[in-house]
């Protein structure tokens, strides 16, 4: 039913859609011929200390104004986002979210406030 409702709105309204999922999903996407050729699976990788990483972070970082920088691109800070995150876009952003995070505590400490 959803397929169908997805086959639908791209075929009749000629819009784009994008769909997001587990691998569950997938499977259920690869099983129908219609779908399998319209649409293109893609699985996101988890982030990696980087170039790219410290861009989202200092993006992140310019779009949600702290009182004090947090400096979430350095390099120590961007591993500990890394490691209580796993990598995944969502979990960096929860953690983000948070007034402040255990595991980080000593790294920047000097930055915090009461």
């Amino acid at each position: 039913m959803v397929l169908d409702t997805i086959k639908g709105i791209s075929t009749t309204c000629q819009i784009s859609v994008i769909c997001a999922g587990s691998p569950g999903v997938e499977r259920d996407f690869l099983a129908d011929p219609q779908i399998e050729r319209r649409f293109e699976v893609t699985q996101f990788t988890a982030w990696t200390a980087g170039v790219a990483f410290g861009r989202f972070l200092n993006t992140y970082e310019r779009a949600r104004p702290l009182r004090l920088p947090s400096n979430l691109a350095e390099p120590a800070m961007m591993r500990a986002v890394l490691h209580e995150a796993a990598g995944v876009t969502h979990r960096i952003i929860q953690r983000l979210k948070r007034p402040w995070w255990p595991s980080m505590n000593g790294l920047n400490a000097s930055r915090q406030s009461c």
